[in-house]
């Protein structure tokens, strides 16, 4: 995992997902899943497409190339009028924890709007508990968000009503 969080999300496209965010509490957690915004070097995907290639030749299977979506780890904090604001002017802050990389001929969330990667989901989980257990949220590449209440130790209070 690279160690530089990059920003992807254009002003425009997080005053969309504002909107679509409004009724979220803040503050929370989320997994946020994008199109691979962080770019992989070129030198790296050419060695892993030509490995994937040889494999899938041995193996007799035709290659089908992934797709890579990037799973961000997030804190969301209210900050309304605040100069740490600025940026986005949506009334919440975002601050990066960490980033995850996984790639799949199909997209995050399309079978379970609670699709995670397992290392952060578990960071979810454990942070979750230690800032007074708040909400943890997937993210889908459109920017609807599910709360994730699956979690085995789960407050009683996260569970949602069906």
């Amino acid at each position: 995992m690279p160690g530089t969080y990059i920003l992807d999300m254009p002003k425009a496209q997080m005053r969309r997902y504002a909107e679509k965010w409004a009724g979220l509490p803040v503050p929370r957690l989320q997994l946020r899943w994008a199109p691979k915004p962080v770019p992989a070097s070129d030198k790296k995907r050419a060695e892993a497409v030509s490995f994937d290639k040889r494999m899938s030749k041995a193996w007799g299977t035709e290659y089908i190339e992934d797709n890579a979506w990037d799973c961000f780890y997030e804190l969301v904090l209210p900050c309304k009028n605040h100069t740490r604001d600025e940026h986005y002017d949506v009334g919440f802050i975002i601050v990066p924890i960490s980033w995850t990389r996984r790639t799949s001929q199909e997209p995050p969330c399309k079978y379970s709007p609670t699709d995670d990667v397992f290392r952060d989901s578990a960071h979810a989980f454990w942070d979750s508990s230690v800032l007074g257990w708040i909400p943890i949220y997937v993210i889908a590449p459109d920017g609807a968000a599910t709360q994730k209440t699956e979690y085995r130790d789960a407050p009683a209070h996260w569970k949602v009503a069906s």
